[in-house]
C-alpha cells in the first residue's frame, strides 16, 4: 500500500487531496504512482463551504466512509452538541490504526468508529446523514474500491446520503483503483 493511500485510510480523501496538492509540481507523478487523481489548489477552502452545507441538514448521526479527519474537526467546531460523528472503517483495519484514527480527535468530541460489517445504533433516515466522499470524472462521481465496496455493504440505507467531491476531473475514466458510482 502506498504512503497516499494509508493517508486515504487514516486521514480520508480529503487530506490526502491536499497533501498531494501541497507538493504542487509533483501533482501529475503523485497521482500517477498512488492512484490518487490530483486536486489542485484549494481544497482547504472546500472543507469550510462542505462541513457547513453538511450540518445544514441538521441530522443527529453523520456517518462517513473515510475517515475525514480534518472535515469533521471543522464540523466540530458548529456542530450541536449532540451530534454523533460515525466513521465506518474496512473490516481488515488493525487496532493500531483505529487507535491512530481516534487520537486525532479531541476527546470530548463524539466520535464513533464501527467495523464493518457492523452497522450503526439508532441510525435512522430522519437523523441520520452518509457522507460519500471522493471525485469526480468528467462529471461522474468515483471512490476508492475500499470505499465503494462499503457503499455497496451499506446501500440500503434510506435516509439522506451526501456525495462530496474533493475535485472534478475532465478525464471520461478514473484512475485505477477507483470505482465510478451509478454509471447510468
Amino acid at each position: 500500500m502506498t504512503d497516499i493511500n494509508k493517508n486515504i485510510r487514516l486521514n480520508g480523501l480529503l487530506d490526502a487531496a491536499m497533501a498531494v496538492a501541497d507538493a504542487e509540481n509533483m501533482i501529475k507523478s503523485m497521482a500517477e504512482l498512488t492512484s490518487m487523481p490530483p486536486s489542485g489548489r484549494g481544497v482547504e477552502i472546500k472543507i469550510k463551504e462542505i462541513a457547513h452545507w453538511l450540518l445544514s441538514y441538521g441530522r443527529k448521526k453523520i456517518l462517513f466512509f473515510t475517515p475525514e479527519t480534518r472535515l469533521i474537526e471543522e464540523m466540530s467546531k458548529t456542530a450541536p452538541e449532540d451530534t454523533e460523528f460515525i466513521i465506518v472503517l474496512p473490516y481488515d483495519m488493525g487496532p493500531v490504526q483505529k487507535c491512530i484514527i481516534r487520537e486525532k480527535f479531541p476527546p470530548d468530541l463524539n466520535i464513533t468508529m464501527i467495523q464493518e460489517p457492523a452497522f450503526p445504533q439508532a441510525f435512522y433516515p430522519a437523523n441520520g446523514l452518509m457522507v460519500i466522499c471522493g471525485c469526480a470524472f468528467d462529471g461522474k462521481a468515483a471512490v476508492p474500491l475500499e470505499t465503494y465496496r462499503l457503499i455497496e455493504h451499506y446501500k440500503d440505507f434510506v435516509g439522506k446520503k451526501a456525495w462530496v467531491p474533493y475535485a472534478e476531473i475532465s478525464v471520461p475514466e478514473p484512475c485505477e483503483g477507483w470505482v465510478i458510482l451509478n454509471k447510468k
